[in-house]
């Protein structure tokens, strides 16, 4: 795959500083396997190498545990079970539904 900028211009590899992957995961998903995921996280664990890999499951979710007032980066939930729960408690109302997002949102 060859990466573009936004005037159409092929991106070289020495104007990228750093790589993040965000991968968003149903590990209830029927092809769902852990291995294979932490096989990626092994491989993709340095921005400035192969790219840094962060998981997000459930992406939606994740989106709506944001509050204006708090720094989205120090937002850390480790749930197994109830985060839908947790993410809809702790967000901004405003927020509650994705699809009512606007660009400044």
């Amino acid at each position: 795959m060859k990466l573009k900028d936004d005037n159409g211009d092929r991106i070289k590899s020495n104007q990228i500083s750093e790589i993040y992957l965000f991968f968003d995961y149903d590990g209830h998903a029927s092809n769902a396997e852990d291995e294979k995921l932490i096989l990626m996280l092994d491989l993709f664990n340095d921005e400035f190498d192969k790219g840094k890999l962060y998981i997000s499951y459930p992406m939606v979710e994740s989106l709506l545990h944001i509050k204006k007032d708090v720094d989205f980066c120090k937002t850390i939930e480790v749930s197994e079970r109830g985060y839908k729960k947790i993410a809809r408690a702790n967000c901004d109302t405003k927020l509650l539904h994705f699809n009512d997002y606007t660009k400044e949102d």
